[in-house]
This record gives structure tokens, sequence and C-alpha cells, in this order.
């Protein structure tokens, strides 16, 4: 669990400074922690943007050394992807039903509307030559986390992003 939440917080190279900003970490909520053991997955990162009203939950990835590889083999990479963002939604449809998710809920920025959308990111730190072998992670995550599915619970996206797209789309906050 981390210690020290301030920021900037960095992970896996890629680094968030949220400050002026509602900003969380799964790990960090007693209402995540007390299901943990149970082996639930988290993401590492979640903001609220009030400009446009969208909770943003981010998975930080350092891919160097494997997407360096000759052939990197996937199928095991997006499944972990898969896998961080299944429990998330999980927890966000708990926390919308207004039950069992309320100790999850006390965790999230109090000023994000429950009813409105959330972003799943999964940003991957790698080298600019590799970016081009994240097209086929892109596309294969898709395949599991299909758009009708993704709406049936209010998730406008969840997709992957090299650490230079994610820098280009939120200048004020990934370095």
């Amino acid at each position: 669990m981390k210690q020290n939440f301030a920021m900037p917080f960095t992970e896996s190279q890629i680094t968030f400074q949220l400050t002026g900003y509602e900003y969380f970490a799964f790990e960090n909520c007693a209402g995540y922690q007390r299901r943990s053991p149970h082996q639930l997955g988290e993401m590492d990162i979640g903001w609220y943007e009030p400009a446009n009203q969208y909770l943003y939950i981010a998975e930080l990835k350092d891919y160097t050394e494997w997407l360096r590889a000759t052939e990197p083999k996937p199928g095991t990479r997006i499944l972990d992807l898969f896998h961080k963002s299944l429990p998330v939604i999980a927890m966000l449809t708990a926390v919308r039903s207004g039950g069992i998710g309320q100790d999850i809920s006390e965790c999230l920025p109090p000023s994000w509307p429950r009813a409105n959308p959330v972003h799943l990111l999964h940003i991957i730190h790698c080298n600019p030559s590799d970016e081009v072998k994240l097209q086929f992670m892109k596309d294969k995550l898709q395949e599991y986390m299909r758009p009708q599915y993704l709406q049936l619970f209010n998730i406008a996206s969840c997709i992957i992003l090299s650490h230079r797209q994610a820098k280009n789309a939120f200048p004020a906050i990934i370095r």
C-alpha cells in the first residue's frame, strides 16, 4: 500500500501531477482493502475532471523491456489488463447501485456525479519505436471489452495509450 500519496505520483516511469484535482487510489480505500484478500484487482490511480465531469481511472505499466522482444506475446498481458478493468467495473457498479458499494464510494471523488461516465485508461510506458506494437494489444483488449458491454455499465472507454499519447492527451497532469 502506498504510504505517502502526495503529488507528484510516479509508477512505471509515468508521473502524474494531480494537485488541484480530486484523486484517489483504490489500494488506499478501506472498502477495497476489505475485499482485496479475495483476489479483487484494481487500477493504480483515478481522478475527477470537473470540466467534462468524467472520472478517469488509470493502470500504469512499464512494458519497455517486454516490447523490445522480437515477438512479444500479448496474450497474458492483455488478460492482465482485462483483469485490472473488470473488478473496477464491478466496484463502480456496486457504488452506483447504492448498496454494498458505499464503503468504496467514500473513497471516490465526492464531486464526481455517480451517474456520469468513467474512462478506464491503461497507460503503457515504452520506447516510441515500440508503440506500433501496442496496436495489436489495443485491438485485443477491444475484443474483451466490447463497447456494447461497456455502455451497459456507463464506461465511456477502456483503452490502451502509450505514455507519449497520454502526455499529449493530458498535458497538464501526465509527465
